[in-house]
C-alpha cells in the first residue's frame, strides 16, 4: 500500500472530532472550545487559552451596563453602572454605589459588598449553593473579629413580597443600630438564604 492509499484509508475510518467552535481544534485538544481560538495561545500557562481567561472590567470605563466575558472575570460596578451581567465562568462581582442589578448567569459566582455605600442592590439570579456574597470588607470596616455574623446579628434576613432582603446591622444584636437593607434577592426565601455556605466572611 502506497502513501496515497493509506491516507485515503486512514479518512475513511478515523471519524471527525468534534470541533465546536469551528478553530481547526478538536474539544479535547481545545484550551478554549467554545471560543475560537486556533493558536491556542496560553500566556499565563494556566491551561486556559488566553481567550478564555477572565478579565477585570471597571465600571468606571463603561456605559451604563457592563457585560463579562466567558472566563472568570472581575468586574468593578460603579455609581452610573445600573446592571451588571458576569456572562459564563466564576466571576468575582464588586458592587458599586447605588442601585444596580446584578446577574451572575453561569458559574459560581462571588458578590461582594465592600461598604454600606454599595447597598441597594438587586441580586437577580443568585444560586444557592453556588453562588456567594462576599462580605469581608464589610465586616472589618465595623471591626467584626466574630466568625459567625449570622448569628451575632450583623448579618440578617427579612421576609419581602416575592424573595428576601439581606441586611446588615453596623453593631450586631449587642449595638442599638439598626439593620439596613443591603440587598434584595427575589426569588428565594430568607430560609434558603440563611446558610453560612452562601457567604464569605
Amino acid at each position: 500500500m502506497d502513501d496515497a492509499e493509506l491516507a485515503a484509508v486512514m479518512a475513511a475510518t478515523v471519524p471527525d472530532l468534534p470541533d465546536i467552535d469551528g478553530d481547526g481544534v478538536p474539544n479535547g485538544s481545545d484550551n478554549c472550545p467554545n471560543l475560537v481560538n486556533p493558536d491556542q495561545v496560553d500566556t499565563d500557562g494556566n491551561g486556559t487559552g488566553d481567550a478564555c481567561d477572565g478579565k477585570t472590567i471597571d465600571g468606571r470605563f463603561q456605559s451604563a451596563n457592563l457585560s463579562g466575558t466567558v472566563g472568570g472575570d472581575t468586574i468593578i460596578g460603579r455609581t452610573h453602572n445600573r446592571t451588571i451581567r458576569a456572562g459564563q465562568g466564576d466571576d468575582l462581582v464588586v458592587t458599586g454605589t447605588g442601585r444596580q442589578d446584578l446577574y451572575g448567569e453561569a458559574g459560581a459566582d462571588v458578590f461582594e459588598f465592600p461598604d454600606l455605600a454599595s447597598r441597594g442592590d438587586y441580586l437577580m439570579d443568585f444560586s444557592v449553593g453556588v453562588d456567594r456574597v462576599k462580605l469581608t470588607k464589610l465586616l472589618a470596616s465595623v471591626h467584626y473579629t466574630g466568625s459567625n455574623p449570622i448569628g451575632d446579628g450583623y448579618v440578617g434576613f427579612r421576609a419581602a413580597s416575592g424573595g428576601c432582603y439581606l441586611t446588615f446591622d453596623l453593631d450586631g444584636r449587642a449595638g442599638r443600630a439598626g439593620a439596613v437593607i443591603l440587598t434584595y434577592v427575589p426569588g428565594l426565601t430568607c430560609a434558603s438564604l440563611n446558610n453560612p455556605a452562601n457567604f464569605i466572611y
